[in-house]
């Protein structure tokens, strides 16, 4: 039927299509045995060989297998079509390894949700810049009622204490110091921002 061969070969086209492999996941490797004496190994039967990571569970136990990386596909291929790879003379059971790709920016190494390029809304923005402009005005505020309070408390000049002038003083200091250490927090918030952004403009503009 030509309508469902056309669809065929049109869900076989749009789908995402991997490149050859070249790094293997090898098995039933002794913990014992280091990365390096298993490269100098590995590389006396398989000059394409790069290097080669011992794997790690999440609590950071060493596992008894390694991820071997080549120069090329051709050996991959080649070893993949045996279904196995010689070390210390031993066969070891592999299979092919491909890194985690980032879909939004085809970077390695990331998922799309913690990608640094992602970019940052306009809302989100609005919504930093208002959270800013909220705490600013109500650090203001409350030291404008402290203030106030103790002005009205102070007897007249000649009678005033310094105790009451120094206590104003250092609320005057106490505050400045907050809306130093809280801006700075905000700066690092949106130069992070802009950074963001500046990559992704670079991104679309070299598209």
């Amino acid at each position: 039927m030509p309508g469902k061969q056309s669809s065929d070969r049109s869900s076989t086209s749009s789908a995402p299509t991997r490149r050859p492999p070249t790094s293997l996941i090898v098995s039933q490797v002794a913990v014992t045995e280091s990365e390096a004496s298993l490269r100098n190994d590995l590389s006396r039967n398989y000059p394409d060989v790069k290097d080669v990571y011992r794997n790690f569970d999440k609590d950071g136990h060493e596992l008894n297998s390694i991820r071997v990386d080549f120069s090329s596909t051709h050996s991959v291929s080649n070893i993949l079509y045996d279904q196995r790879i010689y070390i210390h003379d031993q066969a070891h059971y592999i299979r092919p390894y491909w890194p985690i790709v980032c879909y939004k920016c085809r970077t390695e190494g990331h998922i799309a949700t913690e990608c640094p390029k992602q970019s940052v809304s306009q809302q989100r923005l609005d919504e930093l810049l208002n959270e800013q402009n909220h705490t600013f005005q109500t650090m203001i505020a409350n030291f404008e009622t402290r203030w106030n309070e103790r002005i009205t408390g102070l007897k007249p000049q000649k009678q005033a204490e310094m105790s009451q002038l120094t206590s104003i003083l250092n609320d005057a200091s106490k505050l400045c110091q907050q809306i130093n250490q809280y801006n700075s927090q905000v700066q690092t918030q949106l130069s992070s921002i802009v950074s963001r952004v500046q990559d992704l403009q670079k991104t679309v503009n070299n598209q």
